[in-house]
């Protein structure tokens, strides 16, 4: 295992006598000091891929097969899996070769020697890991050019066919009231060309932490029947709370676009909404892969992740005792959450969503709208640009039905709020036969409340409009991480301590 120093980042570090010293510091170190660096990618080479039998470099990603085949002799290739899940064991930061910091200053142009012809063929590593030899046509692909970003440590490869992912989006868009109101050009170019398979890049994380908890818990006993009024007797209780907790690959966007699930030009939390996914069954990163699939750059470092890592850490570790607490049913505030992280494992890893996508001009700004399969469960959730024309239909039609219902009311406001007004002004006239005042007044009374209905109207329209949009546009659709992360914890101590019983009326 190699070692990487986080004062100098530099990997002269060795270890002695389980201690770390850094030969470019020139000092010992501590072991939250210093990375462990898991290289998955060892024995992986940049250039051909070749089937075992045949020699082929053909070897492409089987959806129905679920595996890499060469195309020419059908001969299929079985994949690493995921390693071992060691989680108790972590101590300080563990990496994968390919989690590690970006290099800014790395040339993007490889070169790379075919072994079909012997040719050397530029790749840009920046844009897509996997070309072809412009002489003998052989696939070749990087795999160990880790400081662009765009090689993974893991992949996790696709499972549902591109016609399954088109049967799930089309079955969501044309269900229910979504179908009806959503944008026609929209569901027009739903179609097979239009859906893409990408490759989302994502950090997954194994955490090894404790966490100390204290709060005040409620009991609520039963209800009391006294007269006419109700009550419930409810006990508070101090509690404390201390355990391990292991968090097993809670995963991080690991690109700057993607990240920002609250973007309103582009509907992001649609990709995050259609996880989790089963990383456990994620395998040993090969280019060929990325054949037939477009493939995201990551372009963030851990340190652009610690702060989301840490809050989801705090927030799991109070979602872990939900099941524990039920004794609670009043309910539990924390006022005190002290979570250490002992050992953290950072991997970098593809995975696969199918998309597509459309851009809608509004009068305010420019929506880019999702709609994301998860293509490993089939799991869909989309934002839809709205049909403008059908809902200004909607609305004029609910408004009419409405209106009938209450015209009797709206026609008695209109004649006789204007009569009553003018009668009681004439009651402050010293002659009664100016009756051209009362009039006017009368006149100017149903202009006013013309006028009024149609500013009421106006803003309905405007709040109905808003109202089905947001409904469409699912923005408060996100991955619960708190309660769909895999964890578990250990160790745990318990300490509750009554302190007051009381009578709440309901």
């Amino acid at each position: 295992m190699k070692y990487q120093c986080t004062i100098c980042d530099t990997n002269k570090v060795v270890k002695k006598q389980n201690k770390y010293y850094c030969n470019n510091c020139k000092k010992y170190i501590e072991e939250n000091e210093v990375i462990k660096i898991v290289d998955l990618s060892k024995n992986a080479k940049n250039g051909q891929y070749s089937c075992i039998k045949c020699g082929s470099s053909e070897i492409i990603y089987n959806n129905k097969l679920k595996s890499l085949e060469c195309k020419y002799c059908g001969c299929l290739f079985k994949e690493e899996t995921s390693d071992g899940n060691k989680i108790k064991k972590l101590r300080g930061n563990t990496s994968g070769k390919a989690s590690l910091n970006i290099d800014e200053n790395f040339n993007n142009m490889v070169a790379i020697k075919c072994e079909g012809c012997g040719s050397e063929v530029i790749i840009d590593a920046h844009d897509k890991p996997v070309a072809r030899c412009q002489w003998c046509r052989s696939i070749l692909s990087l795999n160990d050019i880790t400081e662009s970003g765009l090689i993974p440590d893991k992949i996790l490869p696709f499972k549902l066919t591109k016609e399954e992912a088109l049967k799930n989006l089309k079955e969501y868009i044309q269900g229910g009231d979504t179908g009806y109101f959503a944008n026609e050009k929209f569901k027009q170019e739903l179609t097979l060309d239009n859906v893409i398979g990408v490759y989302m890049p994502y950090m997954i994380i194994d955490v090894n932490a404790h966490s100390k908890l204290k709060g005040k818990g409620k009991h609520i006993i039963g209800y009391k029947k006294s007269s006419k009024k109700k009550s419930y007797s409810v006990e508070t209780y101090d509690i404390e709370r201390e355990f391990d907790l292991y968090i097993d690959d809670i995963s991080l966007e690991s690109n700057s676009n993607r990240k920002d699930i609250n973007n309103d030009e582009r509907a992001n939390n649609i990709i995050n909404a259609v996880m989790p996914f089963d990383t456990e069954k994620a395998l040993k990163y090969t280019g060929n892969y990325l054949i037939g699939y477009n493939a995201e750059k990551r372009d963030l470092n851990q340190d652009d992740l610690n702060k989301d890592l840490k809050d989801k850490v705090v927030n799991i570790s109070q979602e872990t005792l939900r099941k524990d607490n039920n004794f609670y049913n009043g309910g539990i505030s924390w006022n005190e959450v002290n979570t250490e992280v002992i050992g953290t494992k950072w991997l970098s890893i593809y995975l696969p969503i199918w998309l597509y996508s459309y851009q809608e001009d509004t009068k305010d700004n420019k929506v880019l709208h999702y709609v994301a399969v998860n293509a490993r469960t089939g799991k869909t959730m989309a934002s839809i640009p709205i049909n403008d024309k059908r809902a200004k239909n909607n609305f004029y039609v609910s408004l009419l039905v409405f209106g009938c219902i209450l015209a009797p009311f709206i026609i008695g406001a209109f004649f006789i709020l204007p009569i009553l007004l003018a009668w009681l002004f004439s009651m402050f006239q010293t002659a009664f036969d100016n009756n051209l005042i009362v009039v006017l007044l009368f006149v100017l009374t149903i202009i006013l409340m013309i006028i009024g209905l149609a500013f009421s109207i106006s803003k309905l329209y405007k709040w109905h409009n808003s109202h089905l949009r947001n409904n469409l546009r699912n923005k408060d659709a996100k991955y619960d991480y708190k309660r769909n992360t895999k964890k578990s914890f250990a160790n745990i101590i318990k300490k509750d301590t009554k302190i007051d019983t009381s009578k709440e009326l309901l």
